[in-house]
């Protein structure tokens, strides 16, 4: 599953996958997937950068994406 989910993720970004990518998924009540940098990452690196987020029905949960704010390129995904 964590590979199908890169692969939708740089479909859906227009992207090629950069070669040292990290994907960590952890089968826990409620589950959570992270791929790339998340939030906290980027502001102790001082980047310049831009949160989306997405609360999701069914079932419920949330979909966090960071974005580099020069050219709007996917940095990370979480989903909870």
């Amino acid at each position: 599953v964590p590979h199908q989910a890169r692969i939708a993720i740089h479909h859906a970004a227009r992207r090629e996958p950069p070669h040292c990518e990290y994907v960590i998924t952890a089968r826990t009540r409620p589950e959570l997937a992270v791929v790339g940098m998340i939030e906290e990452a980027l502001k102790r690196l001082d980047l310049p950068y831009g949160v989306g987020r997405a609360e999701l029905c069914a079932p419920p949960g949330l979909l966090k994406l960071t974005y580099a704010r020069a050219d709007r390129r996917l940095l990370g995904v979480q989903i909870i």
